[in-house]
């Protein structure tokens, strides 16, 4: 599982009572680092392939392009950008907790790699998303 999904499993301070408390800060943060990656990366395939990507609507209508270019997979890269749609809506609201954050940052994972299939290997170095970012996860990185 890519590292940036344990972002949102860092203990946080404590409260009055002394008892942790997981800010939901943490949790948004992490969120929009998910769907910061899958726009990034939708953007990438759309500039490819010519598609507009400048706004929210055509993101999602690059998704779904891709989605209905493989029937197969269709499912998963939907659920994944729905996921991270709401990733990006608890920046704003907070409303996802730890749990609910680390579901939706593992369910964006196979659009990840969907979309990082996508791009030529000229850019991509030619391994999958999970092995991108090992490396850049690794120490002294």
């Amino acid at each position: 599982m890519p590292a940036f999904i344990n972002i949102c499993c860092w203990p946080g301070s404590t409260g009055p009572s002394g008892r942790p408390i997981w800010p939901r800060a943490i949790c948004a943060q992490a969120g929009e680092k998910g769907w910061g990656t899958v726009a990034q990366l939708t953007k990438a395939v759309a500039t490819l392939r010519g598609w507009e990507h400048y706004d929210h609507v055509a993101i999602r209508e690059a998704v779904q392009a891709v989605a209905a270019e493989m029937p197969d997979l269709a499912e998963h890269v939907r659920r994944g950008l729905n996921a991270a749609e709401s990733l990006h809506g608890s920046f704003y609201e907070r409303r996802l907790d730890r749990e609910q954050t680390a579901f939706n940052l593992a369910t964006i994972v196979p659009l990840l790699d969907t979309l990082w299939e996508r791009i030529p290997t000229e850019y991509t170095g030619g391994g999958s998303f999970a092995e991108w970012v090992e490396q850049v996860d690794a120490p002294g990185v």
